[in-house]
Order: structure tokens, then sequence, then C-alpha cells
């Protein structure tokens, strides 16, 4: 079937229906209303890797948090609310297979790992703070940094099993994937982008705060409900992108419905970009950049019970554990109090384990395991669980981001961002985002940043304005207040200076014992 594209060309076609997608259609269109435009999605919805249910779950991408003013002033446009994640009580800790509940920032280790854990922070939080936002290459260190995966890393910043198990577990909740599969560099790049490891790893005030209320899942149908009728096109996976003419591209769907268009707009993620069929092909450097980027693997679980037990206990259902099915936990129970449920993250090898795993097997494996942390046999009779195992989705093929194994950014980054047939095909995606990359908040900068670079290519907006961050006024639904370090994080003297002074003590009391001897 052919499309009316063929008899006049679009002046831009976006590939993808996510956030990002929707974002950069609707900044297109607010620049320049009068422009002719379409969205391909793939799949038979909108939101990619947002995805609410009929209870207004977030099977998908869930949290919301200061600074993350993109996807806010959306969420504040649309009229929607955010409430904060619940965090009264105990947080508990699942560390060496014992189990043990804290107030504050402090995990309930011994006096040493705590002083190793607090001088690797520190390290990390320095080298973060190096990093070149912008472009990651030009970090001090960088060849170095990026040919070291955060395993080696952790090995050489940590002497004890319990800071190296805090950090490895830490890792593995914010990437999705293991330690030994994560540049150093990628990792400190990542932080960098999402305001601090304070930030990113903190729920009160960080990356975690709040949720939208009715879901995170519901923001881009509504995106997609104020584009004009007929924008987005469902089911439309792109089979072929022919940019062999000077002037045009031509996309073609698998069920061989074709668009030709002025400009390309890939809002997909990088291991679906190798999915498309290019004429001519891909450069052999994109093609190695679009390979080297895989996706992080998550089943995200959600167990119901009829009571939250667990706040009667004074605990606020935050989990963290180096072992077990279930590595990071949080309370996901309505803000009514409707609906108690604990929501618990699947991931890598333990993802790749259940994923094949009747719903029922899962159910006892999750029971069991809150039964283990919140030391309450209640935990084992779960009344329902939802699962959702993002790497089934055909589309998307994992979540949350893709992960950056060694030497991807000082090889493969310029690649990975670079447009294609002399500025024609643009990409887009959280991936490439300047600010909060792999979050929501990632996918509608880089959607609105390409948008404006796809209309200085049209010539509809001066070249000064190519590849610039607009950043949007603070929000007001979540204002961004500073992280405070405590006293003991500045206090705590670092495991060197720990392990001289040991040292020197040893020596004087032998000193001692000598001279007492003879």
């Amino acid at each position: 079937m052919a499309s009316a594209s063929l008899k006049r060309p679009l002046d831009i076609l976006v590939i993808g229906a996510g956030v990002s997608g929707l974002s950069c259609a609707r900044e297109l269109l607010r620049r320049s209303p009068g422009i002719s435009l379409s969205v391909l999605e793939a799949n038979d919805r909108v939101g990619g890797r947002t995805l609410a249910d009929s209870e207004g779950t977030d099977l998908g991408a869930g949290y919301i948090g200061p600074g993350q003013d993109h996807i806010l002033a959306i969420v504040e446009e649309l009229g929607l609310k955010v409430t904060k994640v619940y965090t009264a009580g105990k947080t508990t800790q699942c560390l060496h297979d014992v189990v043990s509940y804290y107030q504050g920032l402090v995990p309930p280790i011994s006096p040493i790992g705590t002083i190793d854990l607090n001088t690797a922070m520190q390290e990390m939080e320095r080298l973060v703070n190096l990093c070149d936002m912008n472009d990651p290459r030009k970090t001090p260190n960088a060849v170095e940094l990026d040919r070291t995966t955060v395993q080696q890393a952790i090995e050489k910043l940590c002497w004890t099993s319990e800071a190296r198990s805090v950090l490895r577990t830490a890792i593995r909740a914010i990437m999705c994937a293991e330690p030994c599969e994560v540049s150093t560099l990628g990792l400190l790049w990542y932080i960098k982008r999402s305001g601090g490891t304070r930030r990113i790893f903190e729920t009160e005030n960080g990356a975690q705060d709040s949720k939208v209320v009715g879901g995170y899942g519901i923001v881009a149908p509504m995106m997609a409900a104020r584009l004009p009728a007929g924008t987005v096109r469902l089911n439309k996976p792109v089979r072929t992108i022919d940019s062999r003419d000077a002037t045009t591209v031509t996309v073609t769907c698998s069920d061989g419905e074709r668009f030709v268009a002025r400009t390309v707009v890939l809002a997909i993620a990088p291991v679906q970009q190798l999915r498309i069929e290019y004429l001519p092909a891909l450069p052999s450097g994109k093609m190695q950049a679009l390979q080297q980027f895989k996706m992080g693997h998550i089943i995200k679980t959600f167990t119901y019970y009829d009571t939250p037990f667990w706040r009667e206990k004074k605990l606020n259902g935050s989990a963290v554990c180096d072992d077990g099915i279930v590595v990071v936990s949080m309370d996901d129970t309505k803000p009514d109090g409707t609906l108690p449920c604990i929501m618990g993250f699947v991931l890598t090898d333990q993802a790749t384990k259940y994923a094949t795993m009747s719903t029922a097997v899962m159910m006892e494996a999750l029971g069991a395991h809150y039964a283990k942390l919140f030391k309450d046999e209640r935990g084992r009779r779960p009344l329902r669980i939802k699962r959702k195992n993002w790497s089934e989705e055909p589309w998307v093929g994992g979540c949350y981001t893709s992960v950056p194994g060694p030497l991807c950014l000082t090889v493969h980054l310029t690649a990975l961002e670079a447009p294609l047939a002399e500025g024609r095909i643009l990409v887009a995606g959280t991936e490439v985002a300047k600010v909060n990359s792999g979050y929501v908040d990632g996918a509608v900068e880089a959607g609105e940043r390409i948008a404006r670079n796809a209309l200085v290519k049209l010539g509809q907006l001066p070249s000064r304005e190519y590849d610039v961050m607009i950043t949007p006024p603070p929000s007001k639904l979540l204002p961004l207040t500073p992280l405070e370090y405590t006293w003991i994080e500045t206090h705590l003297p670092s495991m060197t200076s720990f392990i001289v002074a040991g040292a020197a003590s040893l020596v004087g009391v032998a000193a001692f014992l000598v001279t007492r001897w003879w």
C-alpha cells in the first residue's frame, strides 16, 4: 500500500512513539505548527519503556525526582500530580545472608566496613566531579577509566567484602547489569548526568523520590492524545530506511507501506536501530557502536498482600539485598492505602533464572524473600503478583537503558550519536540525553533537543539553536534542594589513614614492649 506521503514528502518522520519520540513531535509542532509530521510506532501502544496497567501500576519506569525538570514540566502541563514514595520507618538490608534494619544513610555494617564504604563513595564522588558531563572523553584518564570495568574498580577501591557487596548491589540496581559488564567511565558519566552519587542512590530528595499519581505510564498516552489526529501510527515496525536520494529519506514498514520525508528522527534504543536495514549500509563505526550498547536485564515485580504488615513493624518496605531473587524493593502501596504492595527488581542473573519460571513459582520465591526480609510469615502469603520482563518486549529489548561496556564511550560514542545521511537522519532517545540519560527526563530532553536540530537542518530555526539543551524553569512540583552530607560521611577517616594510624599504633606498642623487655 502506498502512503500519501509519497506524493508530498513529510517534513519530518519520527520513528518510535516512546516518551522521547512523542516529546520530539510535541516540540516540532510547538516550534513550527505548520510542519508536516508523522510518528511511526512498531508496538500496538505508545510509551516505550513506560507502561501503566488499569490499576495505575507502573510496569515500566516508575520514579520521578527533583531536578528532572524536563519531564516534570510535561507532568505539570498535563495536570498530573506526584506523590512521595513511602519512606517512614526503617530500611531493610540483607548482606551476606544477615538481615538488619536501620534508619538514615549509613547501612549497618562493621565499623571498618563503614570506613571502607565511605572512603570508596568519597573517591567515586571525586571521580564523578572530574567527569566531563558534555563529553566523557575529556575526563582525566578517560581511556584508562573506560577500559576498566566497575567490578575492577570496586576491587581496587574497597578493602572489605562488606563494602564490595554494598557497592556491587547498588551498581546492579542502577544499571540493571553486572559490574563486570559496565565501564567505569560509563558509570561515572551516568552518575554525573543524574546529579551525583547521592542524587542517584537516594529515595527522599533523590531520583526515586516520587511517583506520578495514576502511573507514569499514563504520560505518553496523554501526550499522544494532544497531537493532531492521525499523527501517531501504531503497529508500524520499520523494515528499511533508504537515504540514497540526495534530498529525501524513504522509510518502508513491515506491511509494505512507505513514507518519504525530508528528515527522519530515530527515537529508539541502539539495539532497536540494529533491526532496521539501511540503504546504503551503515558505516562500520556506527554498526560497531550500536552493537556495543546492550540493554539492561530486568523483571519488575509487584507482590500484593491483604495488609501492609511491614508498616506495622515500623519498616518502610525499602530493602537492599546482595543475594536472592530481589536486589532492591520498595513500598508500592497506593497513596490512599489501598492495594498493599511491595515492588521488587529482579535483575541480571536472577532475571535470567526466573524469566522462564511460572507465576506460581515466582510468587512462592517472592513470598519467601519478603518473609525473610521483614521477619514475618505473612510475607509468604501474597494475594497475587504482577511481573513484567522487559527483555520479552520485542520493540524494547530490556531496561532501564543501554549499558556502556569497556571502551564504549572513548571508542564508540561519536558514532552512536552521529547523524546519518548528511544530517537527514537524526538520533534521539534517552541514551543520547545531555542530562538524566536512562531516565524518562533524559528521553524528554533528547527528544526536544533533536526536534530543534531537525528544524535547524530544515532552515526553520537559526543555526545557533543546533544541539543546545534548553533547561525548563525549576519545577514547583518537586523543587530541587541540596543534598547535605552527614557528619559521619565528612569526618570518618579514610581506609588508608585508618590503616596508617593502626600501623603506627602497632609500631608504638612494639617499641614500648621492646624497651620494657630490655
